[in-house]
């Protein structure tokens, strides 16, 4: 059933170009296919804080951004709040009404400051914006810190994923330049110099490689399209879930990941707990949005031992192994402090920060690897010739 809303915010300019209030009646759209980049989250989140800083209104902020924005999606969401704020509706459930464009922590983190108040560090209980305790915490600040810790911290690893993508592609393409132009020629030069039967199997078969792309040049793009549909498929059906089962338990990267993983759980469950929300909402939530199905479904179950009576720390290390003994070590201790909050950002901070050490030193190594891998790919190639290019000097002479 729809609500009617006759009081329009005054704080709202009349020289506004956004008439986005079509009529007074709150409907229940969604938005499902209006999705923000973690980097327009973090400015909204900013830009958000800023405005709260300076005592503007919540109408006046989507009203002036939406005016100052160019792209047409992210004009479009503040249109659209702009609309439902003004006619009543509550931020937070304004913004959920755009699923992909806001997660359920952000919402709930607006929800909790539109109860309390504390969304910025001028709220703080103290004045000084250094205290922090359980529902006075300054909201918009923590928030912005986590997206952009986390944004930081997947630039990282994306980078770290992509660099050596990168240089074996480049190995990759070098190989078919080599077997479309150069292999041909030196072919025919074998079959003059009556040597080509004496090749060994490798030889032959890329002799063999480089007649097939000189005559099917057409067919690559056509093959590389259907091998990158193929690749789409099977990640869809399976290979998504694989990944994220095997990342935390391959020897090599399973550090990194793992560590990604458990610090962004415990940093979101350390801010939504520290707005004011209750462990078990928190830890809800947290499980909502994890990324990796096999840690949000754990996440669950740690949620059914809370509510059966278990404390965080044990509800965590009996729902799966990423919540090792040092992660509950600080759990525990930050539970028997009173400084939940704050022991679990601390060892969400040091986690980032140890897979920030151990990315640059992923980095570090890859270099040399790759030219160590060029090398043998070249040495082999060399070496399979070697005989067969002795024998046609010999002739020669």
């Amino acid at each position: 059933m729809s609500e009617t809303y006759s009081n329009i915010n005054s704080d709202v300019s009349n020289n506004t170009n956004y008439d986005v209030i079509s009529s007074n009646v709150i409907d229940n759209t969604t938005y499902p296919n209006i999705k923000l980049s973690s980097k327009q989250q973090i400015m909204f989140a900013e830009t958000f804080n800023r405005h709260m800083e300076a005592g503007v209104s919540v109408q006046s902020y989507l009203s002036r951004t939406a005016e100052l924005t160019e792209n047409k999606n992210f004009k479009f969401l503040l249109t659209k709040l702009y609309e439902y704020v003004s006619l009543g509706e509550p931020l937070h459930k304004a913004m959920a009404r755009f699923p992909n464009a806001f997660p359920e922590f952000m919402v709930s983190l607006f929800e909790a400051g539109e109860k309390s108040g504390s969304w910025t560090e001028k709220k703080n209980n103290n004045g000084n914006g250094k205290g922090k305790r359980k529902g006075d915490a300054a909201i918009l600040p923590m928030l912005v810190e986590f997206l952009k810790r986390t944004h930081q911290a997947k630039n990282k690893l994306f980078m770290g994923i992509i660099y050596p993508a990168i240089i074996l592609g480049a190995l990759g393409v070098a190989i078919v330049i080599f077997s479309f132009f150069l292999l041909p020629v030196i072919k025919e030069i074998f079959v003059a110099l009556q040597v080509y039967n004496s090749l060994n199997a490798l030889n032959k078969g890329l002799f063999s490689l480089g007649e097939w792309l000189t005559v099917n040049y057409g067919v690559i793009p056509f093959l590389l399209v259907g091998l990158a549909v193929l690749v789409k498929m099977l990640w869809d059906f399976k290979g998504k879930d694989l990944w994220q089962r095997y990342q935390i338990r391959i020897r090599g990267i399973r550090r990194i990941f793992a560590k990604m993983l458990l610090a962004e759980s415990l940093l979101l469950l350390s801010v939504l707990y520290a707005a004011g929300l209750t462990l078990i909402d928190s830890l809800a939530i947290v499980a909502k949005c994890c990324k990796n199905k096999e840690v949000s479904k754990c996440l669950g179950i740690a949620k059914v031992h809370m509510e059966n009576g278990h404390p965080l720390a044990y509800a965590l290390e009996n729902s799966h192994f990423l919540f090792d003994k040092e992660a509950c070590y600080w759990i525990a201790s930050g539970h028997d402090t009173g400084k939940l909050d704050e022991s679990m950002e601390t060892y969400a901070r040091d986690l980032f920060q140890q897979v920030d050490e151990e990315i640059d030193v992923a980095l570090k190594l890859i270099e040399p690897a790759m030219i160590v891998i060029g090398g043998v790919l070249i040495g082999l190639l060399l070496v399979s010739f070697y005989s067969a290019i002795g024998t046609a000097l010999a002739n020669i002479r």
